[in-house]
């Protein structure tokens, strides 16, 4: 549902600060990513980029 809603919004121009730990849906939905530790930010980029760097 969530993901239905995000993409009609995206498609008519809209943009989506979406906040969550679940990385499925991260990957589905984010063209871009960011990783906080602690608040610190330690990753940026695609979900699947951010994904291989927070596994080193």
């Amino acid at each position: 549902m969530i993901g239905e809603l995000v993409h009609a919004y995206v498609g008519s121009g809209g943009s989506v600060v979406l906040v969550s730990h679940d990385r499925g849906i991260v990957r589905e939905l984010a063209d871009q990513a960011l990783v906080l530790d602690k608040g610190q930010l330690v990753a940026i980029g695609a979900p699947d980029e951010v994904e291989y760097l927070e596994a080193r």
